[in-house]
């Protein structure tokens, strides 16, 4: 009697393992794991994206981001983001740091001011002297503002507070980490500065600094703060410049420091 010859995968059969269902079920994980992947998370208080450019173009309202189907729509459609970013409804404008913000009082001129909010959240207002004001809505701060001279100094006060649009070029930026300059850095009015741009001019090189994730925040004008990394190393190796993003007024970024030179 000849003995019967299987093929390898006859055991795996004959005791119950399934290769079509389990390459089906492969395939399903791949699939939840990419589609995961191109989704924001939120880190500890931050609303995370992987992709940079996907990170510019929500914050700075590019894209619709509470509309999917908008979104889908007018992703590759300048023109129409256009339209809506001018058209759309406007959302509640909250203060954050580093915003610009102007203030105006109608019964005495001496008391418009123009300023930068401060890294604690705070704005130096004569005659309040220190208001805290991150988080605030440009409509909340103008009622307190109003209020305050009222109580104080004013039967009747006539207060508007104006909060500067984010766009590229111009403003201050914030720079933290295994750099030659920490601290403010201007943005040259007129000049789209990149993440890139921002590390050659604040001296971010050395055996020791880590250009390979750079972290940027940024918050937005609804109040969260969003945050991604940019690969500037790649990006300058490779030549990539097309996947460097711009730097608006407010931002923060923070180069890490390498554990080990290898």
């Amino acid at each position: 009697m000849k003995k019967a010859v299987g093929h390898a995968l006859d055991w795996y059969a004959r005791s119950g393992y399934a290769a079509r269902s389990m390459r089906r079920v492969w395939v399903c994980l791949g699939l939840v794991a990419a589609l995961f992947g191109c989704q924001t998370t939120t880190d500890e208080g931050f609303v995370f994206f992987k992709d940079p450019q996907e990170f510019d173009r929500v914050t700075r309202g590019l894209t619709a981001e509470d509309d999917a189907e908008t979104d889908a729509a007018i992703t590759n459609d300048t023109e129409i983001v256009g339209e809506l970013a001018e058209g759309g409804t406007e959302k509640p404008q909250v203060i954050t740091v580093g915003a610009k913000l102007s203030i105006y009082v109608d019964e005495d001129s001496s008391l418009d001011r123009q300023m930068v909010v401060q890294p604690d959240g705070v704005i130096e207002f004569p005659p309040l002297g220190r208001v805290a004001v991150e988080g605030l809505t440009t409509d909340e701060l103008q009622q307190r503002v109003k209020k305050d001279l009222e109580r104080d100094y004013f039967q009747t006060a006539t207060v508007t507070v104006t909060l500067e649009k984010t766009s590229a070029g111009g403003g201050v930026i914030y720079i933290l980490g295994s750099v030659g300059h920490q601290g403010p850095m201007a943005i040259p009015p007129g000049e789209e500065f990149t993440v890139t741009k921002v590390m050659l001019a604040a001296g971010a090189s050395g055996p020791f600094v880590d250009l390979s994730k750079v972290e940027i925040i940024r918050y937005g004008a609804d109040g969260k703060k969003y945050k991604t990394y940019v690969n500037v190393e790649r990006i300058i190796d490779r030549a990539e410049f097309e996947k460097d993003i711009p730097v608006v007024h407010g931002d923060w970024l923070k180069v890490p420091e390498k554990i080990f030179n290898f």
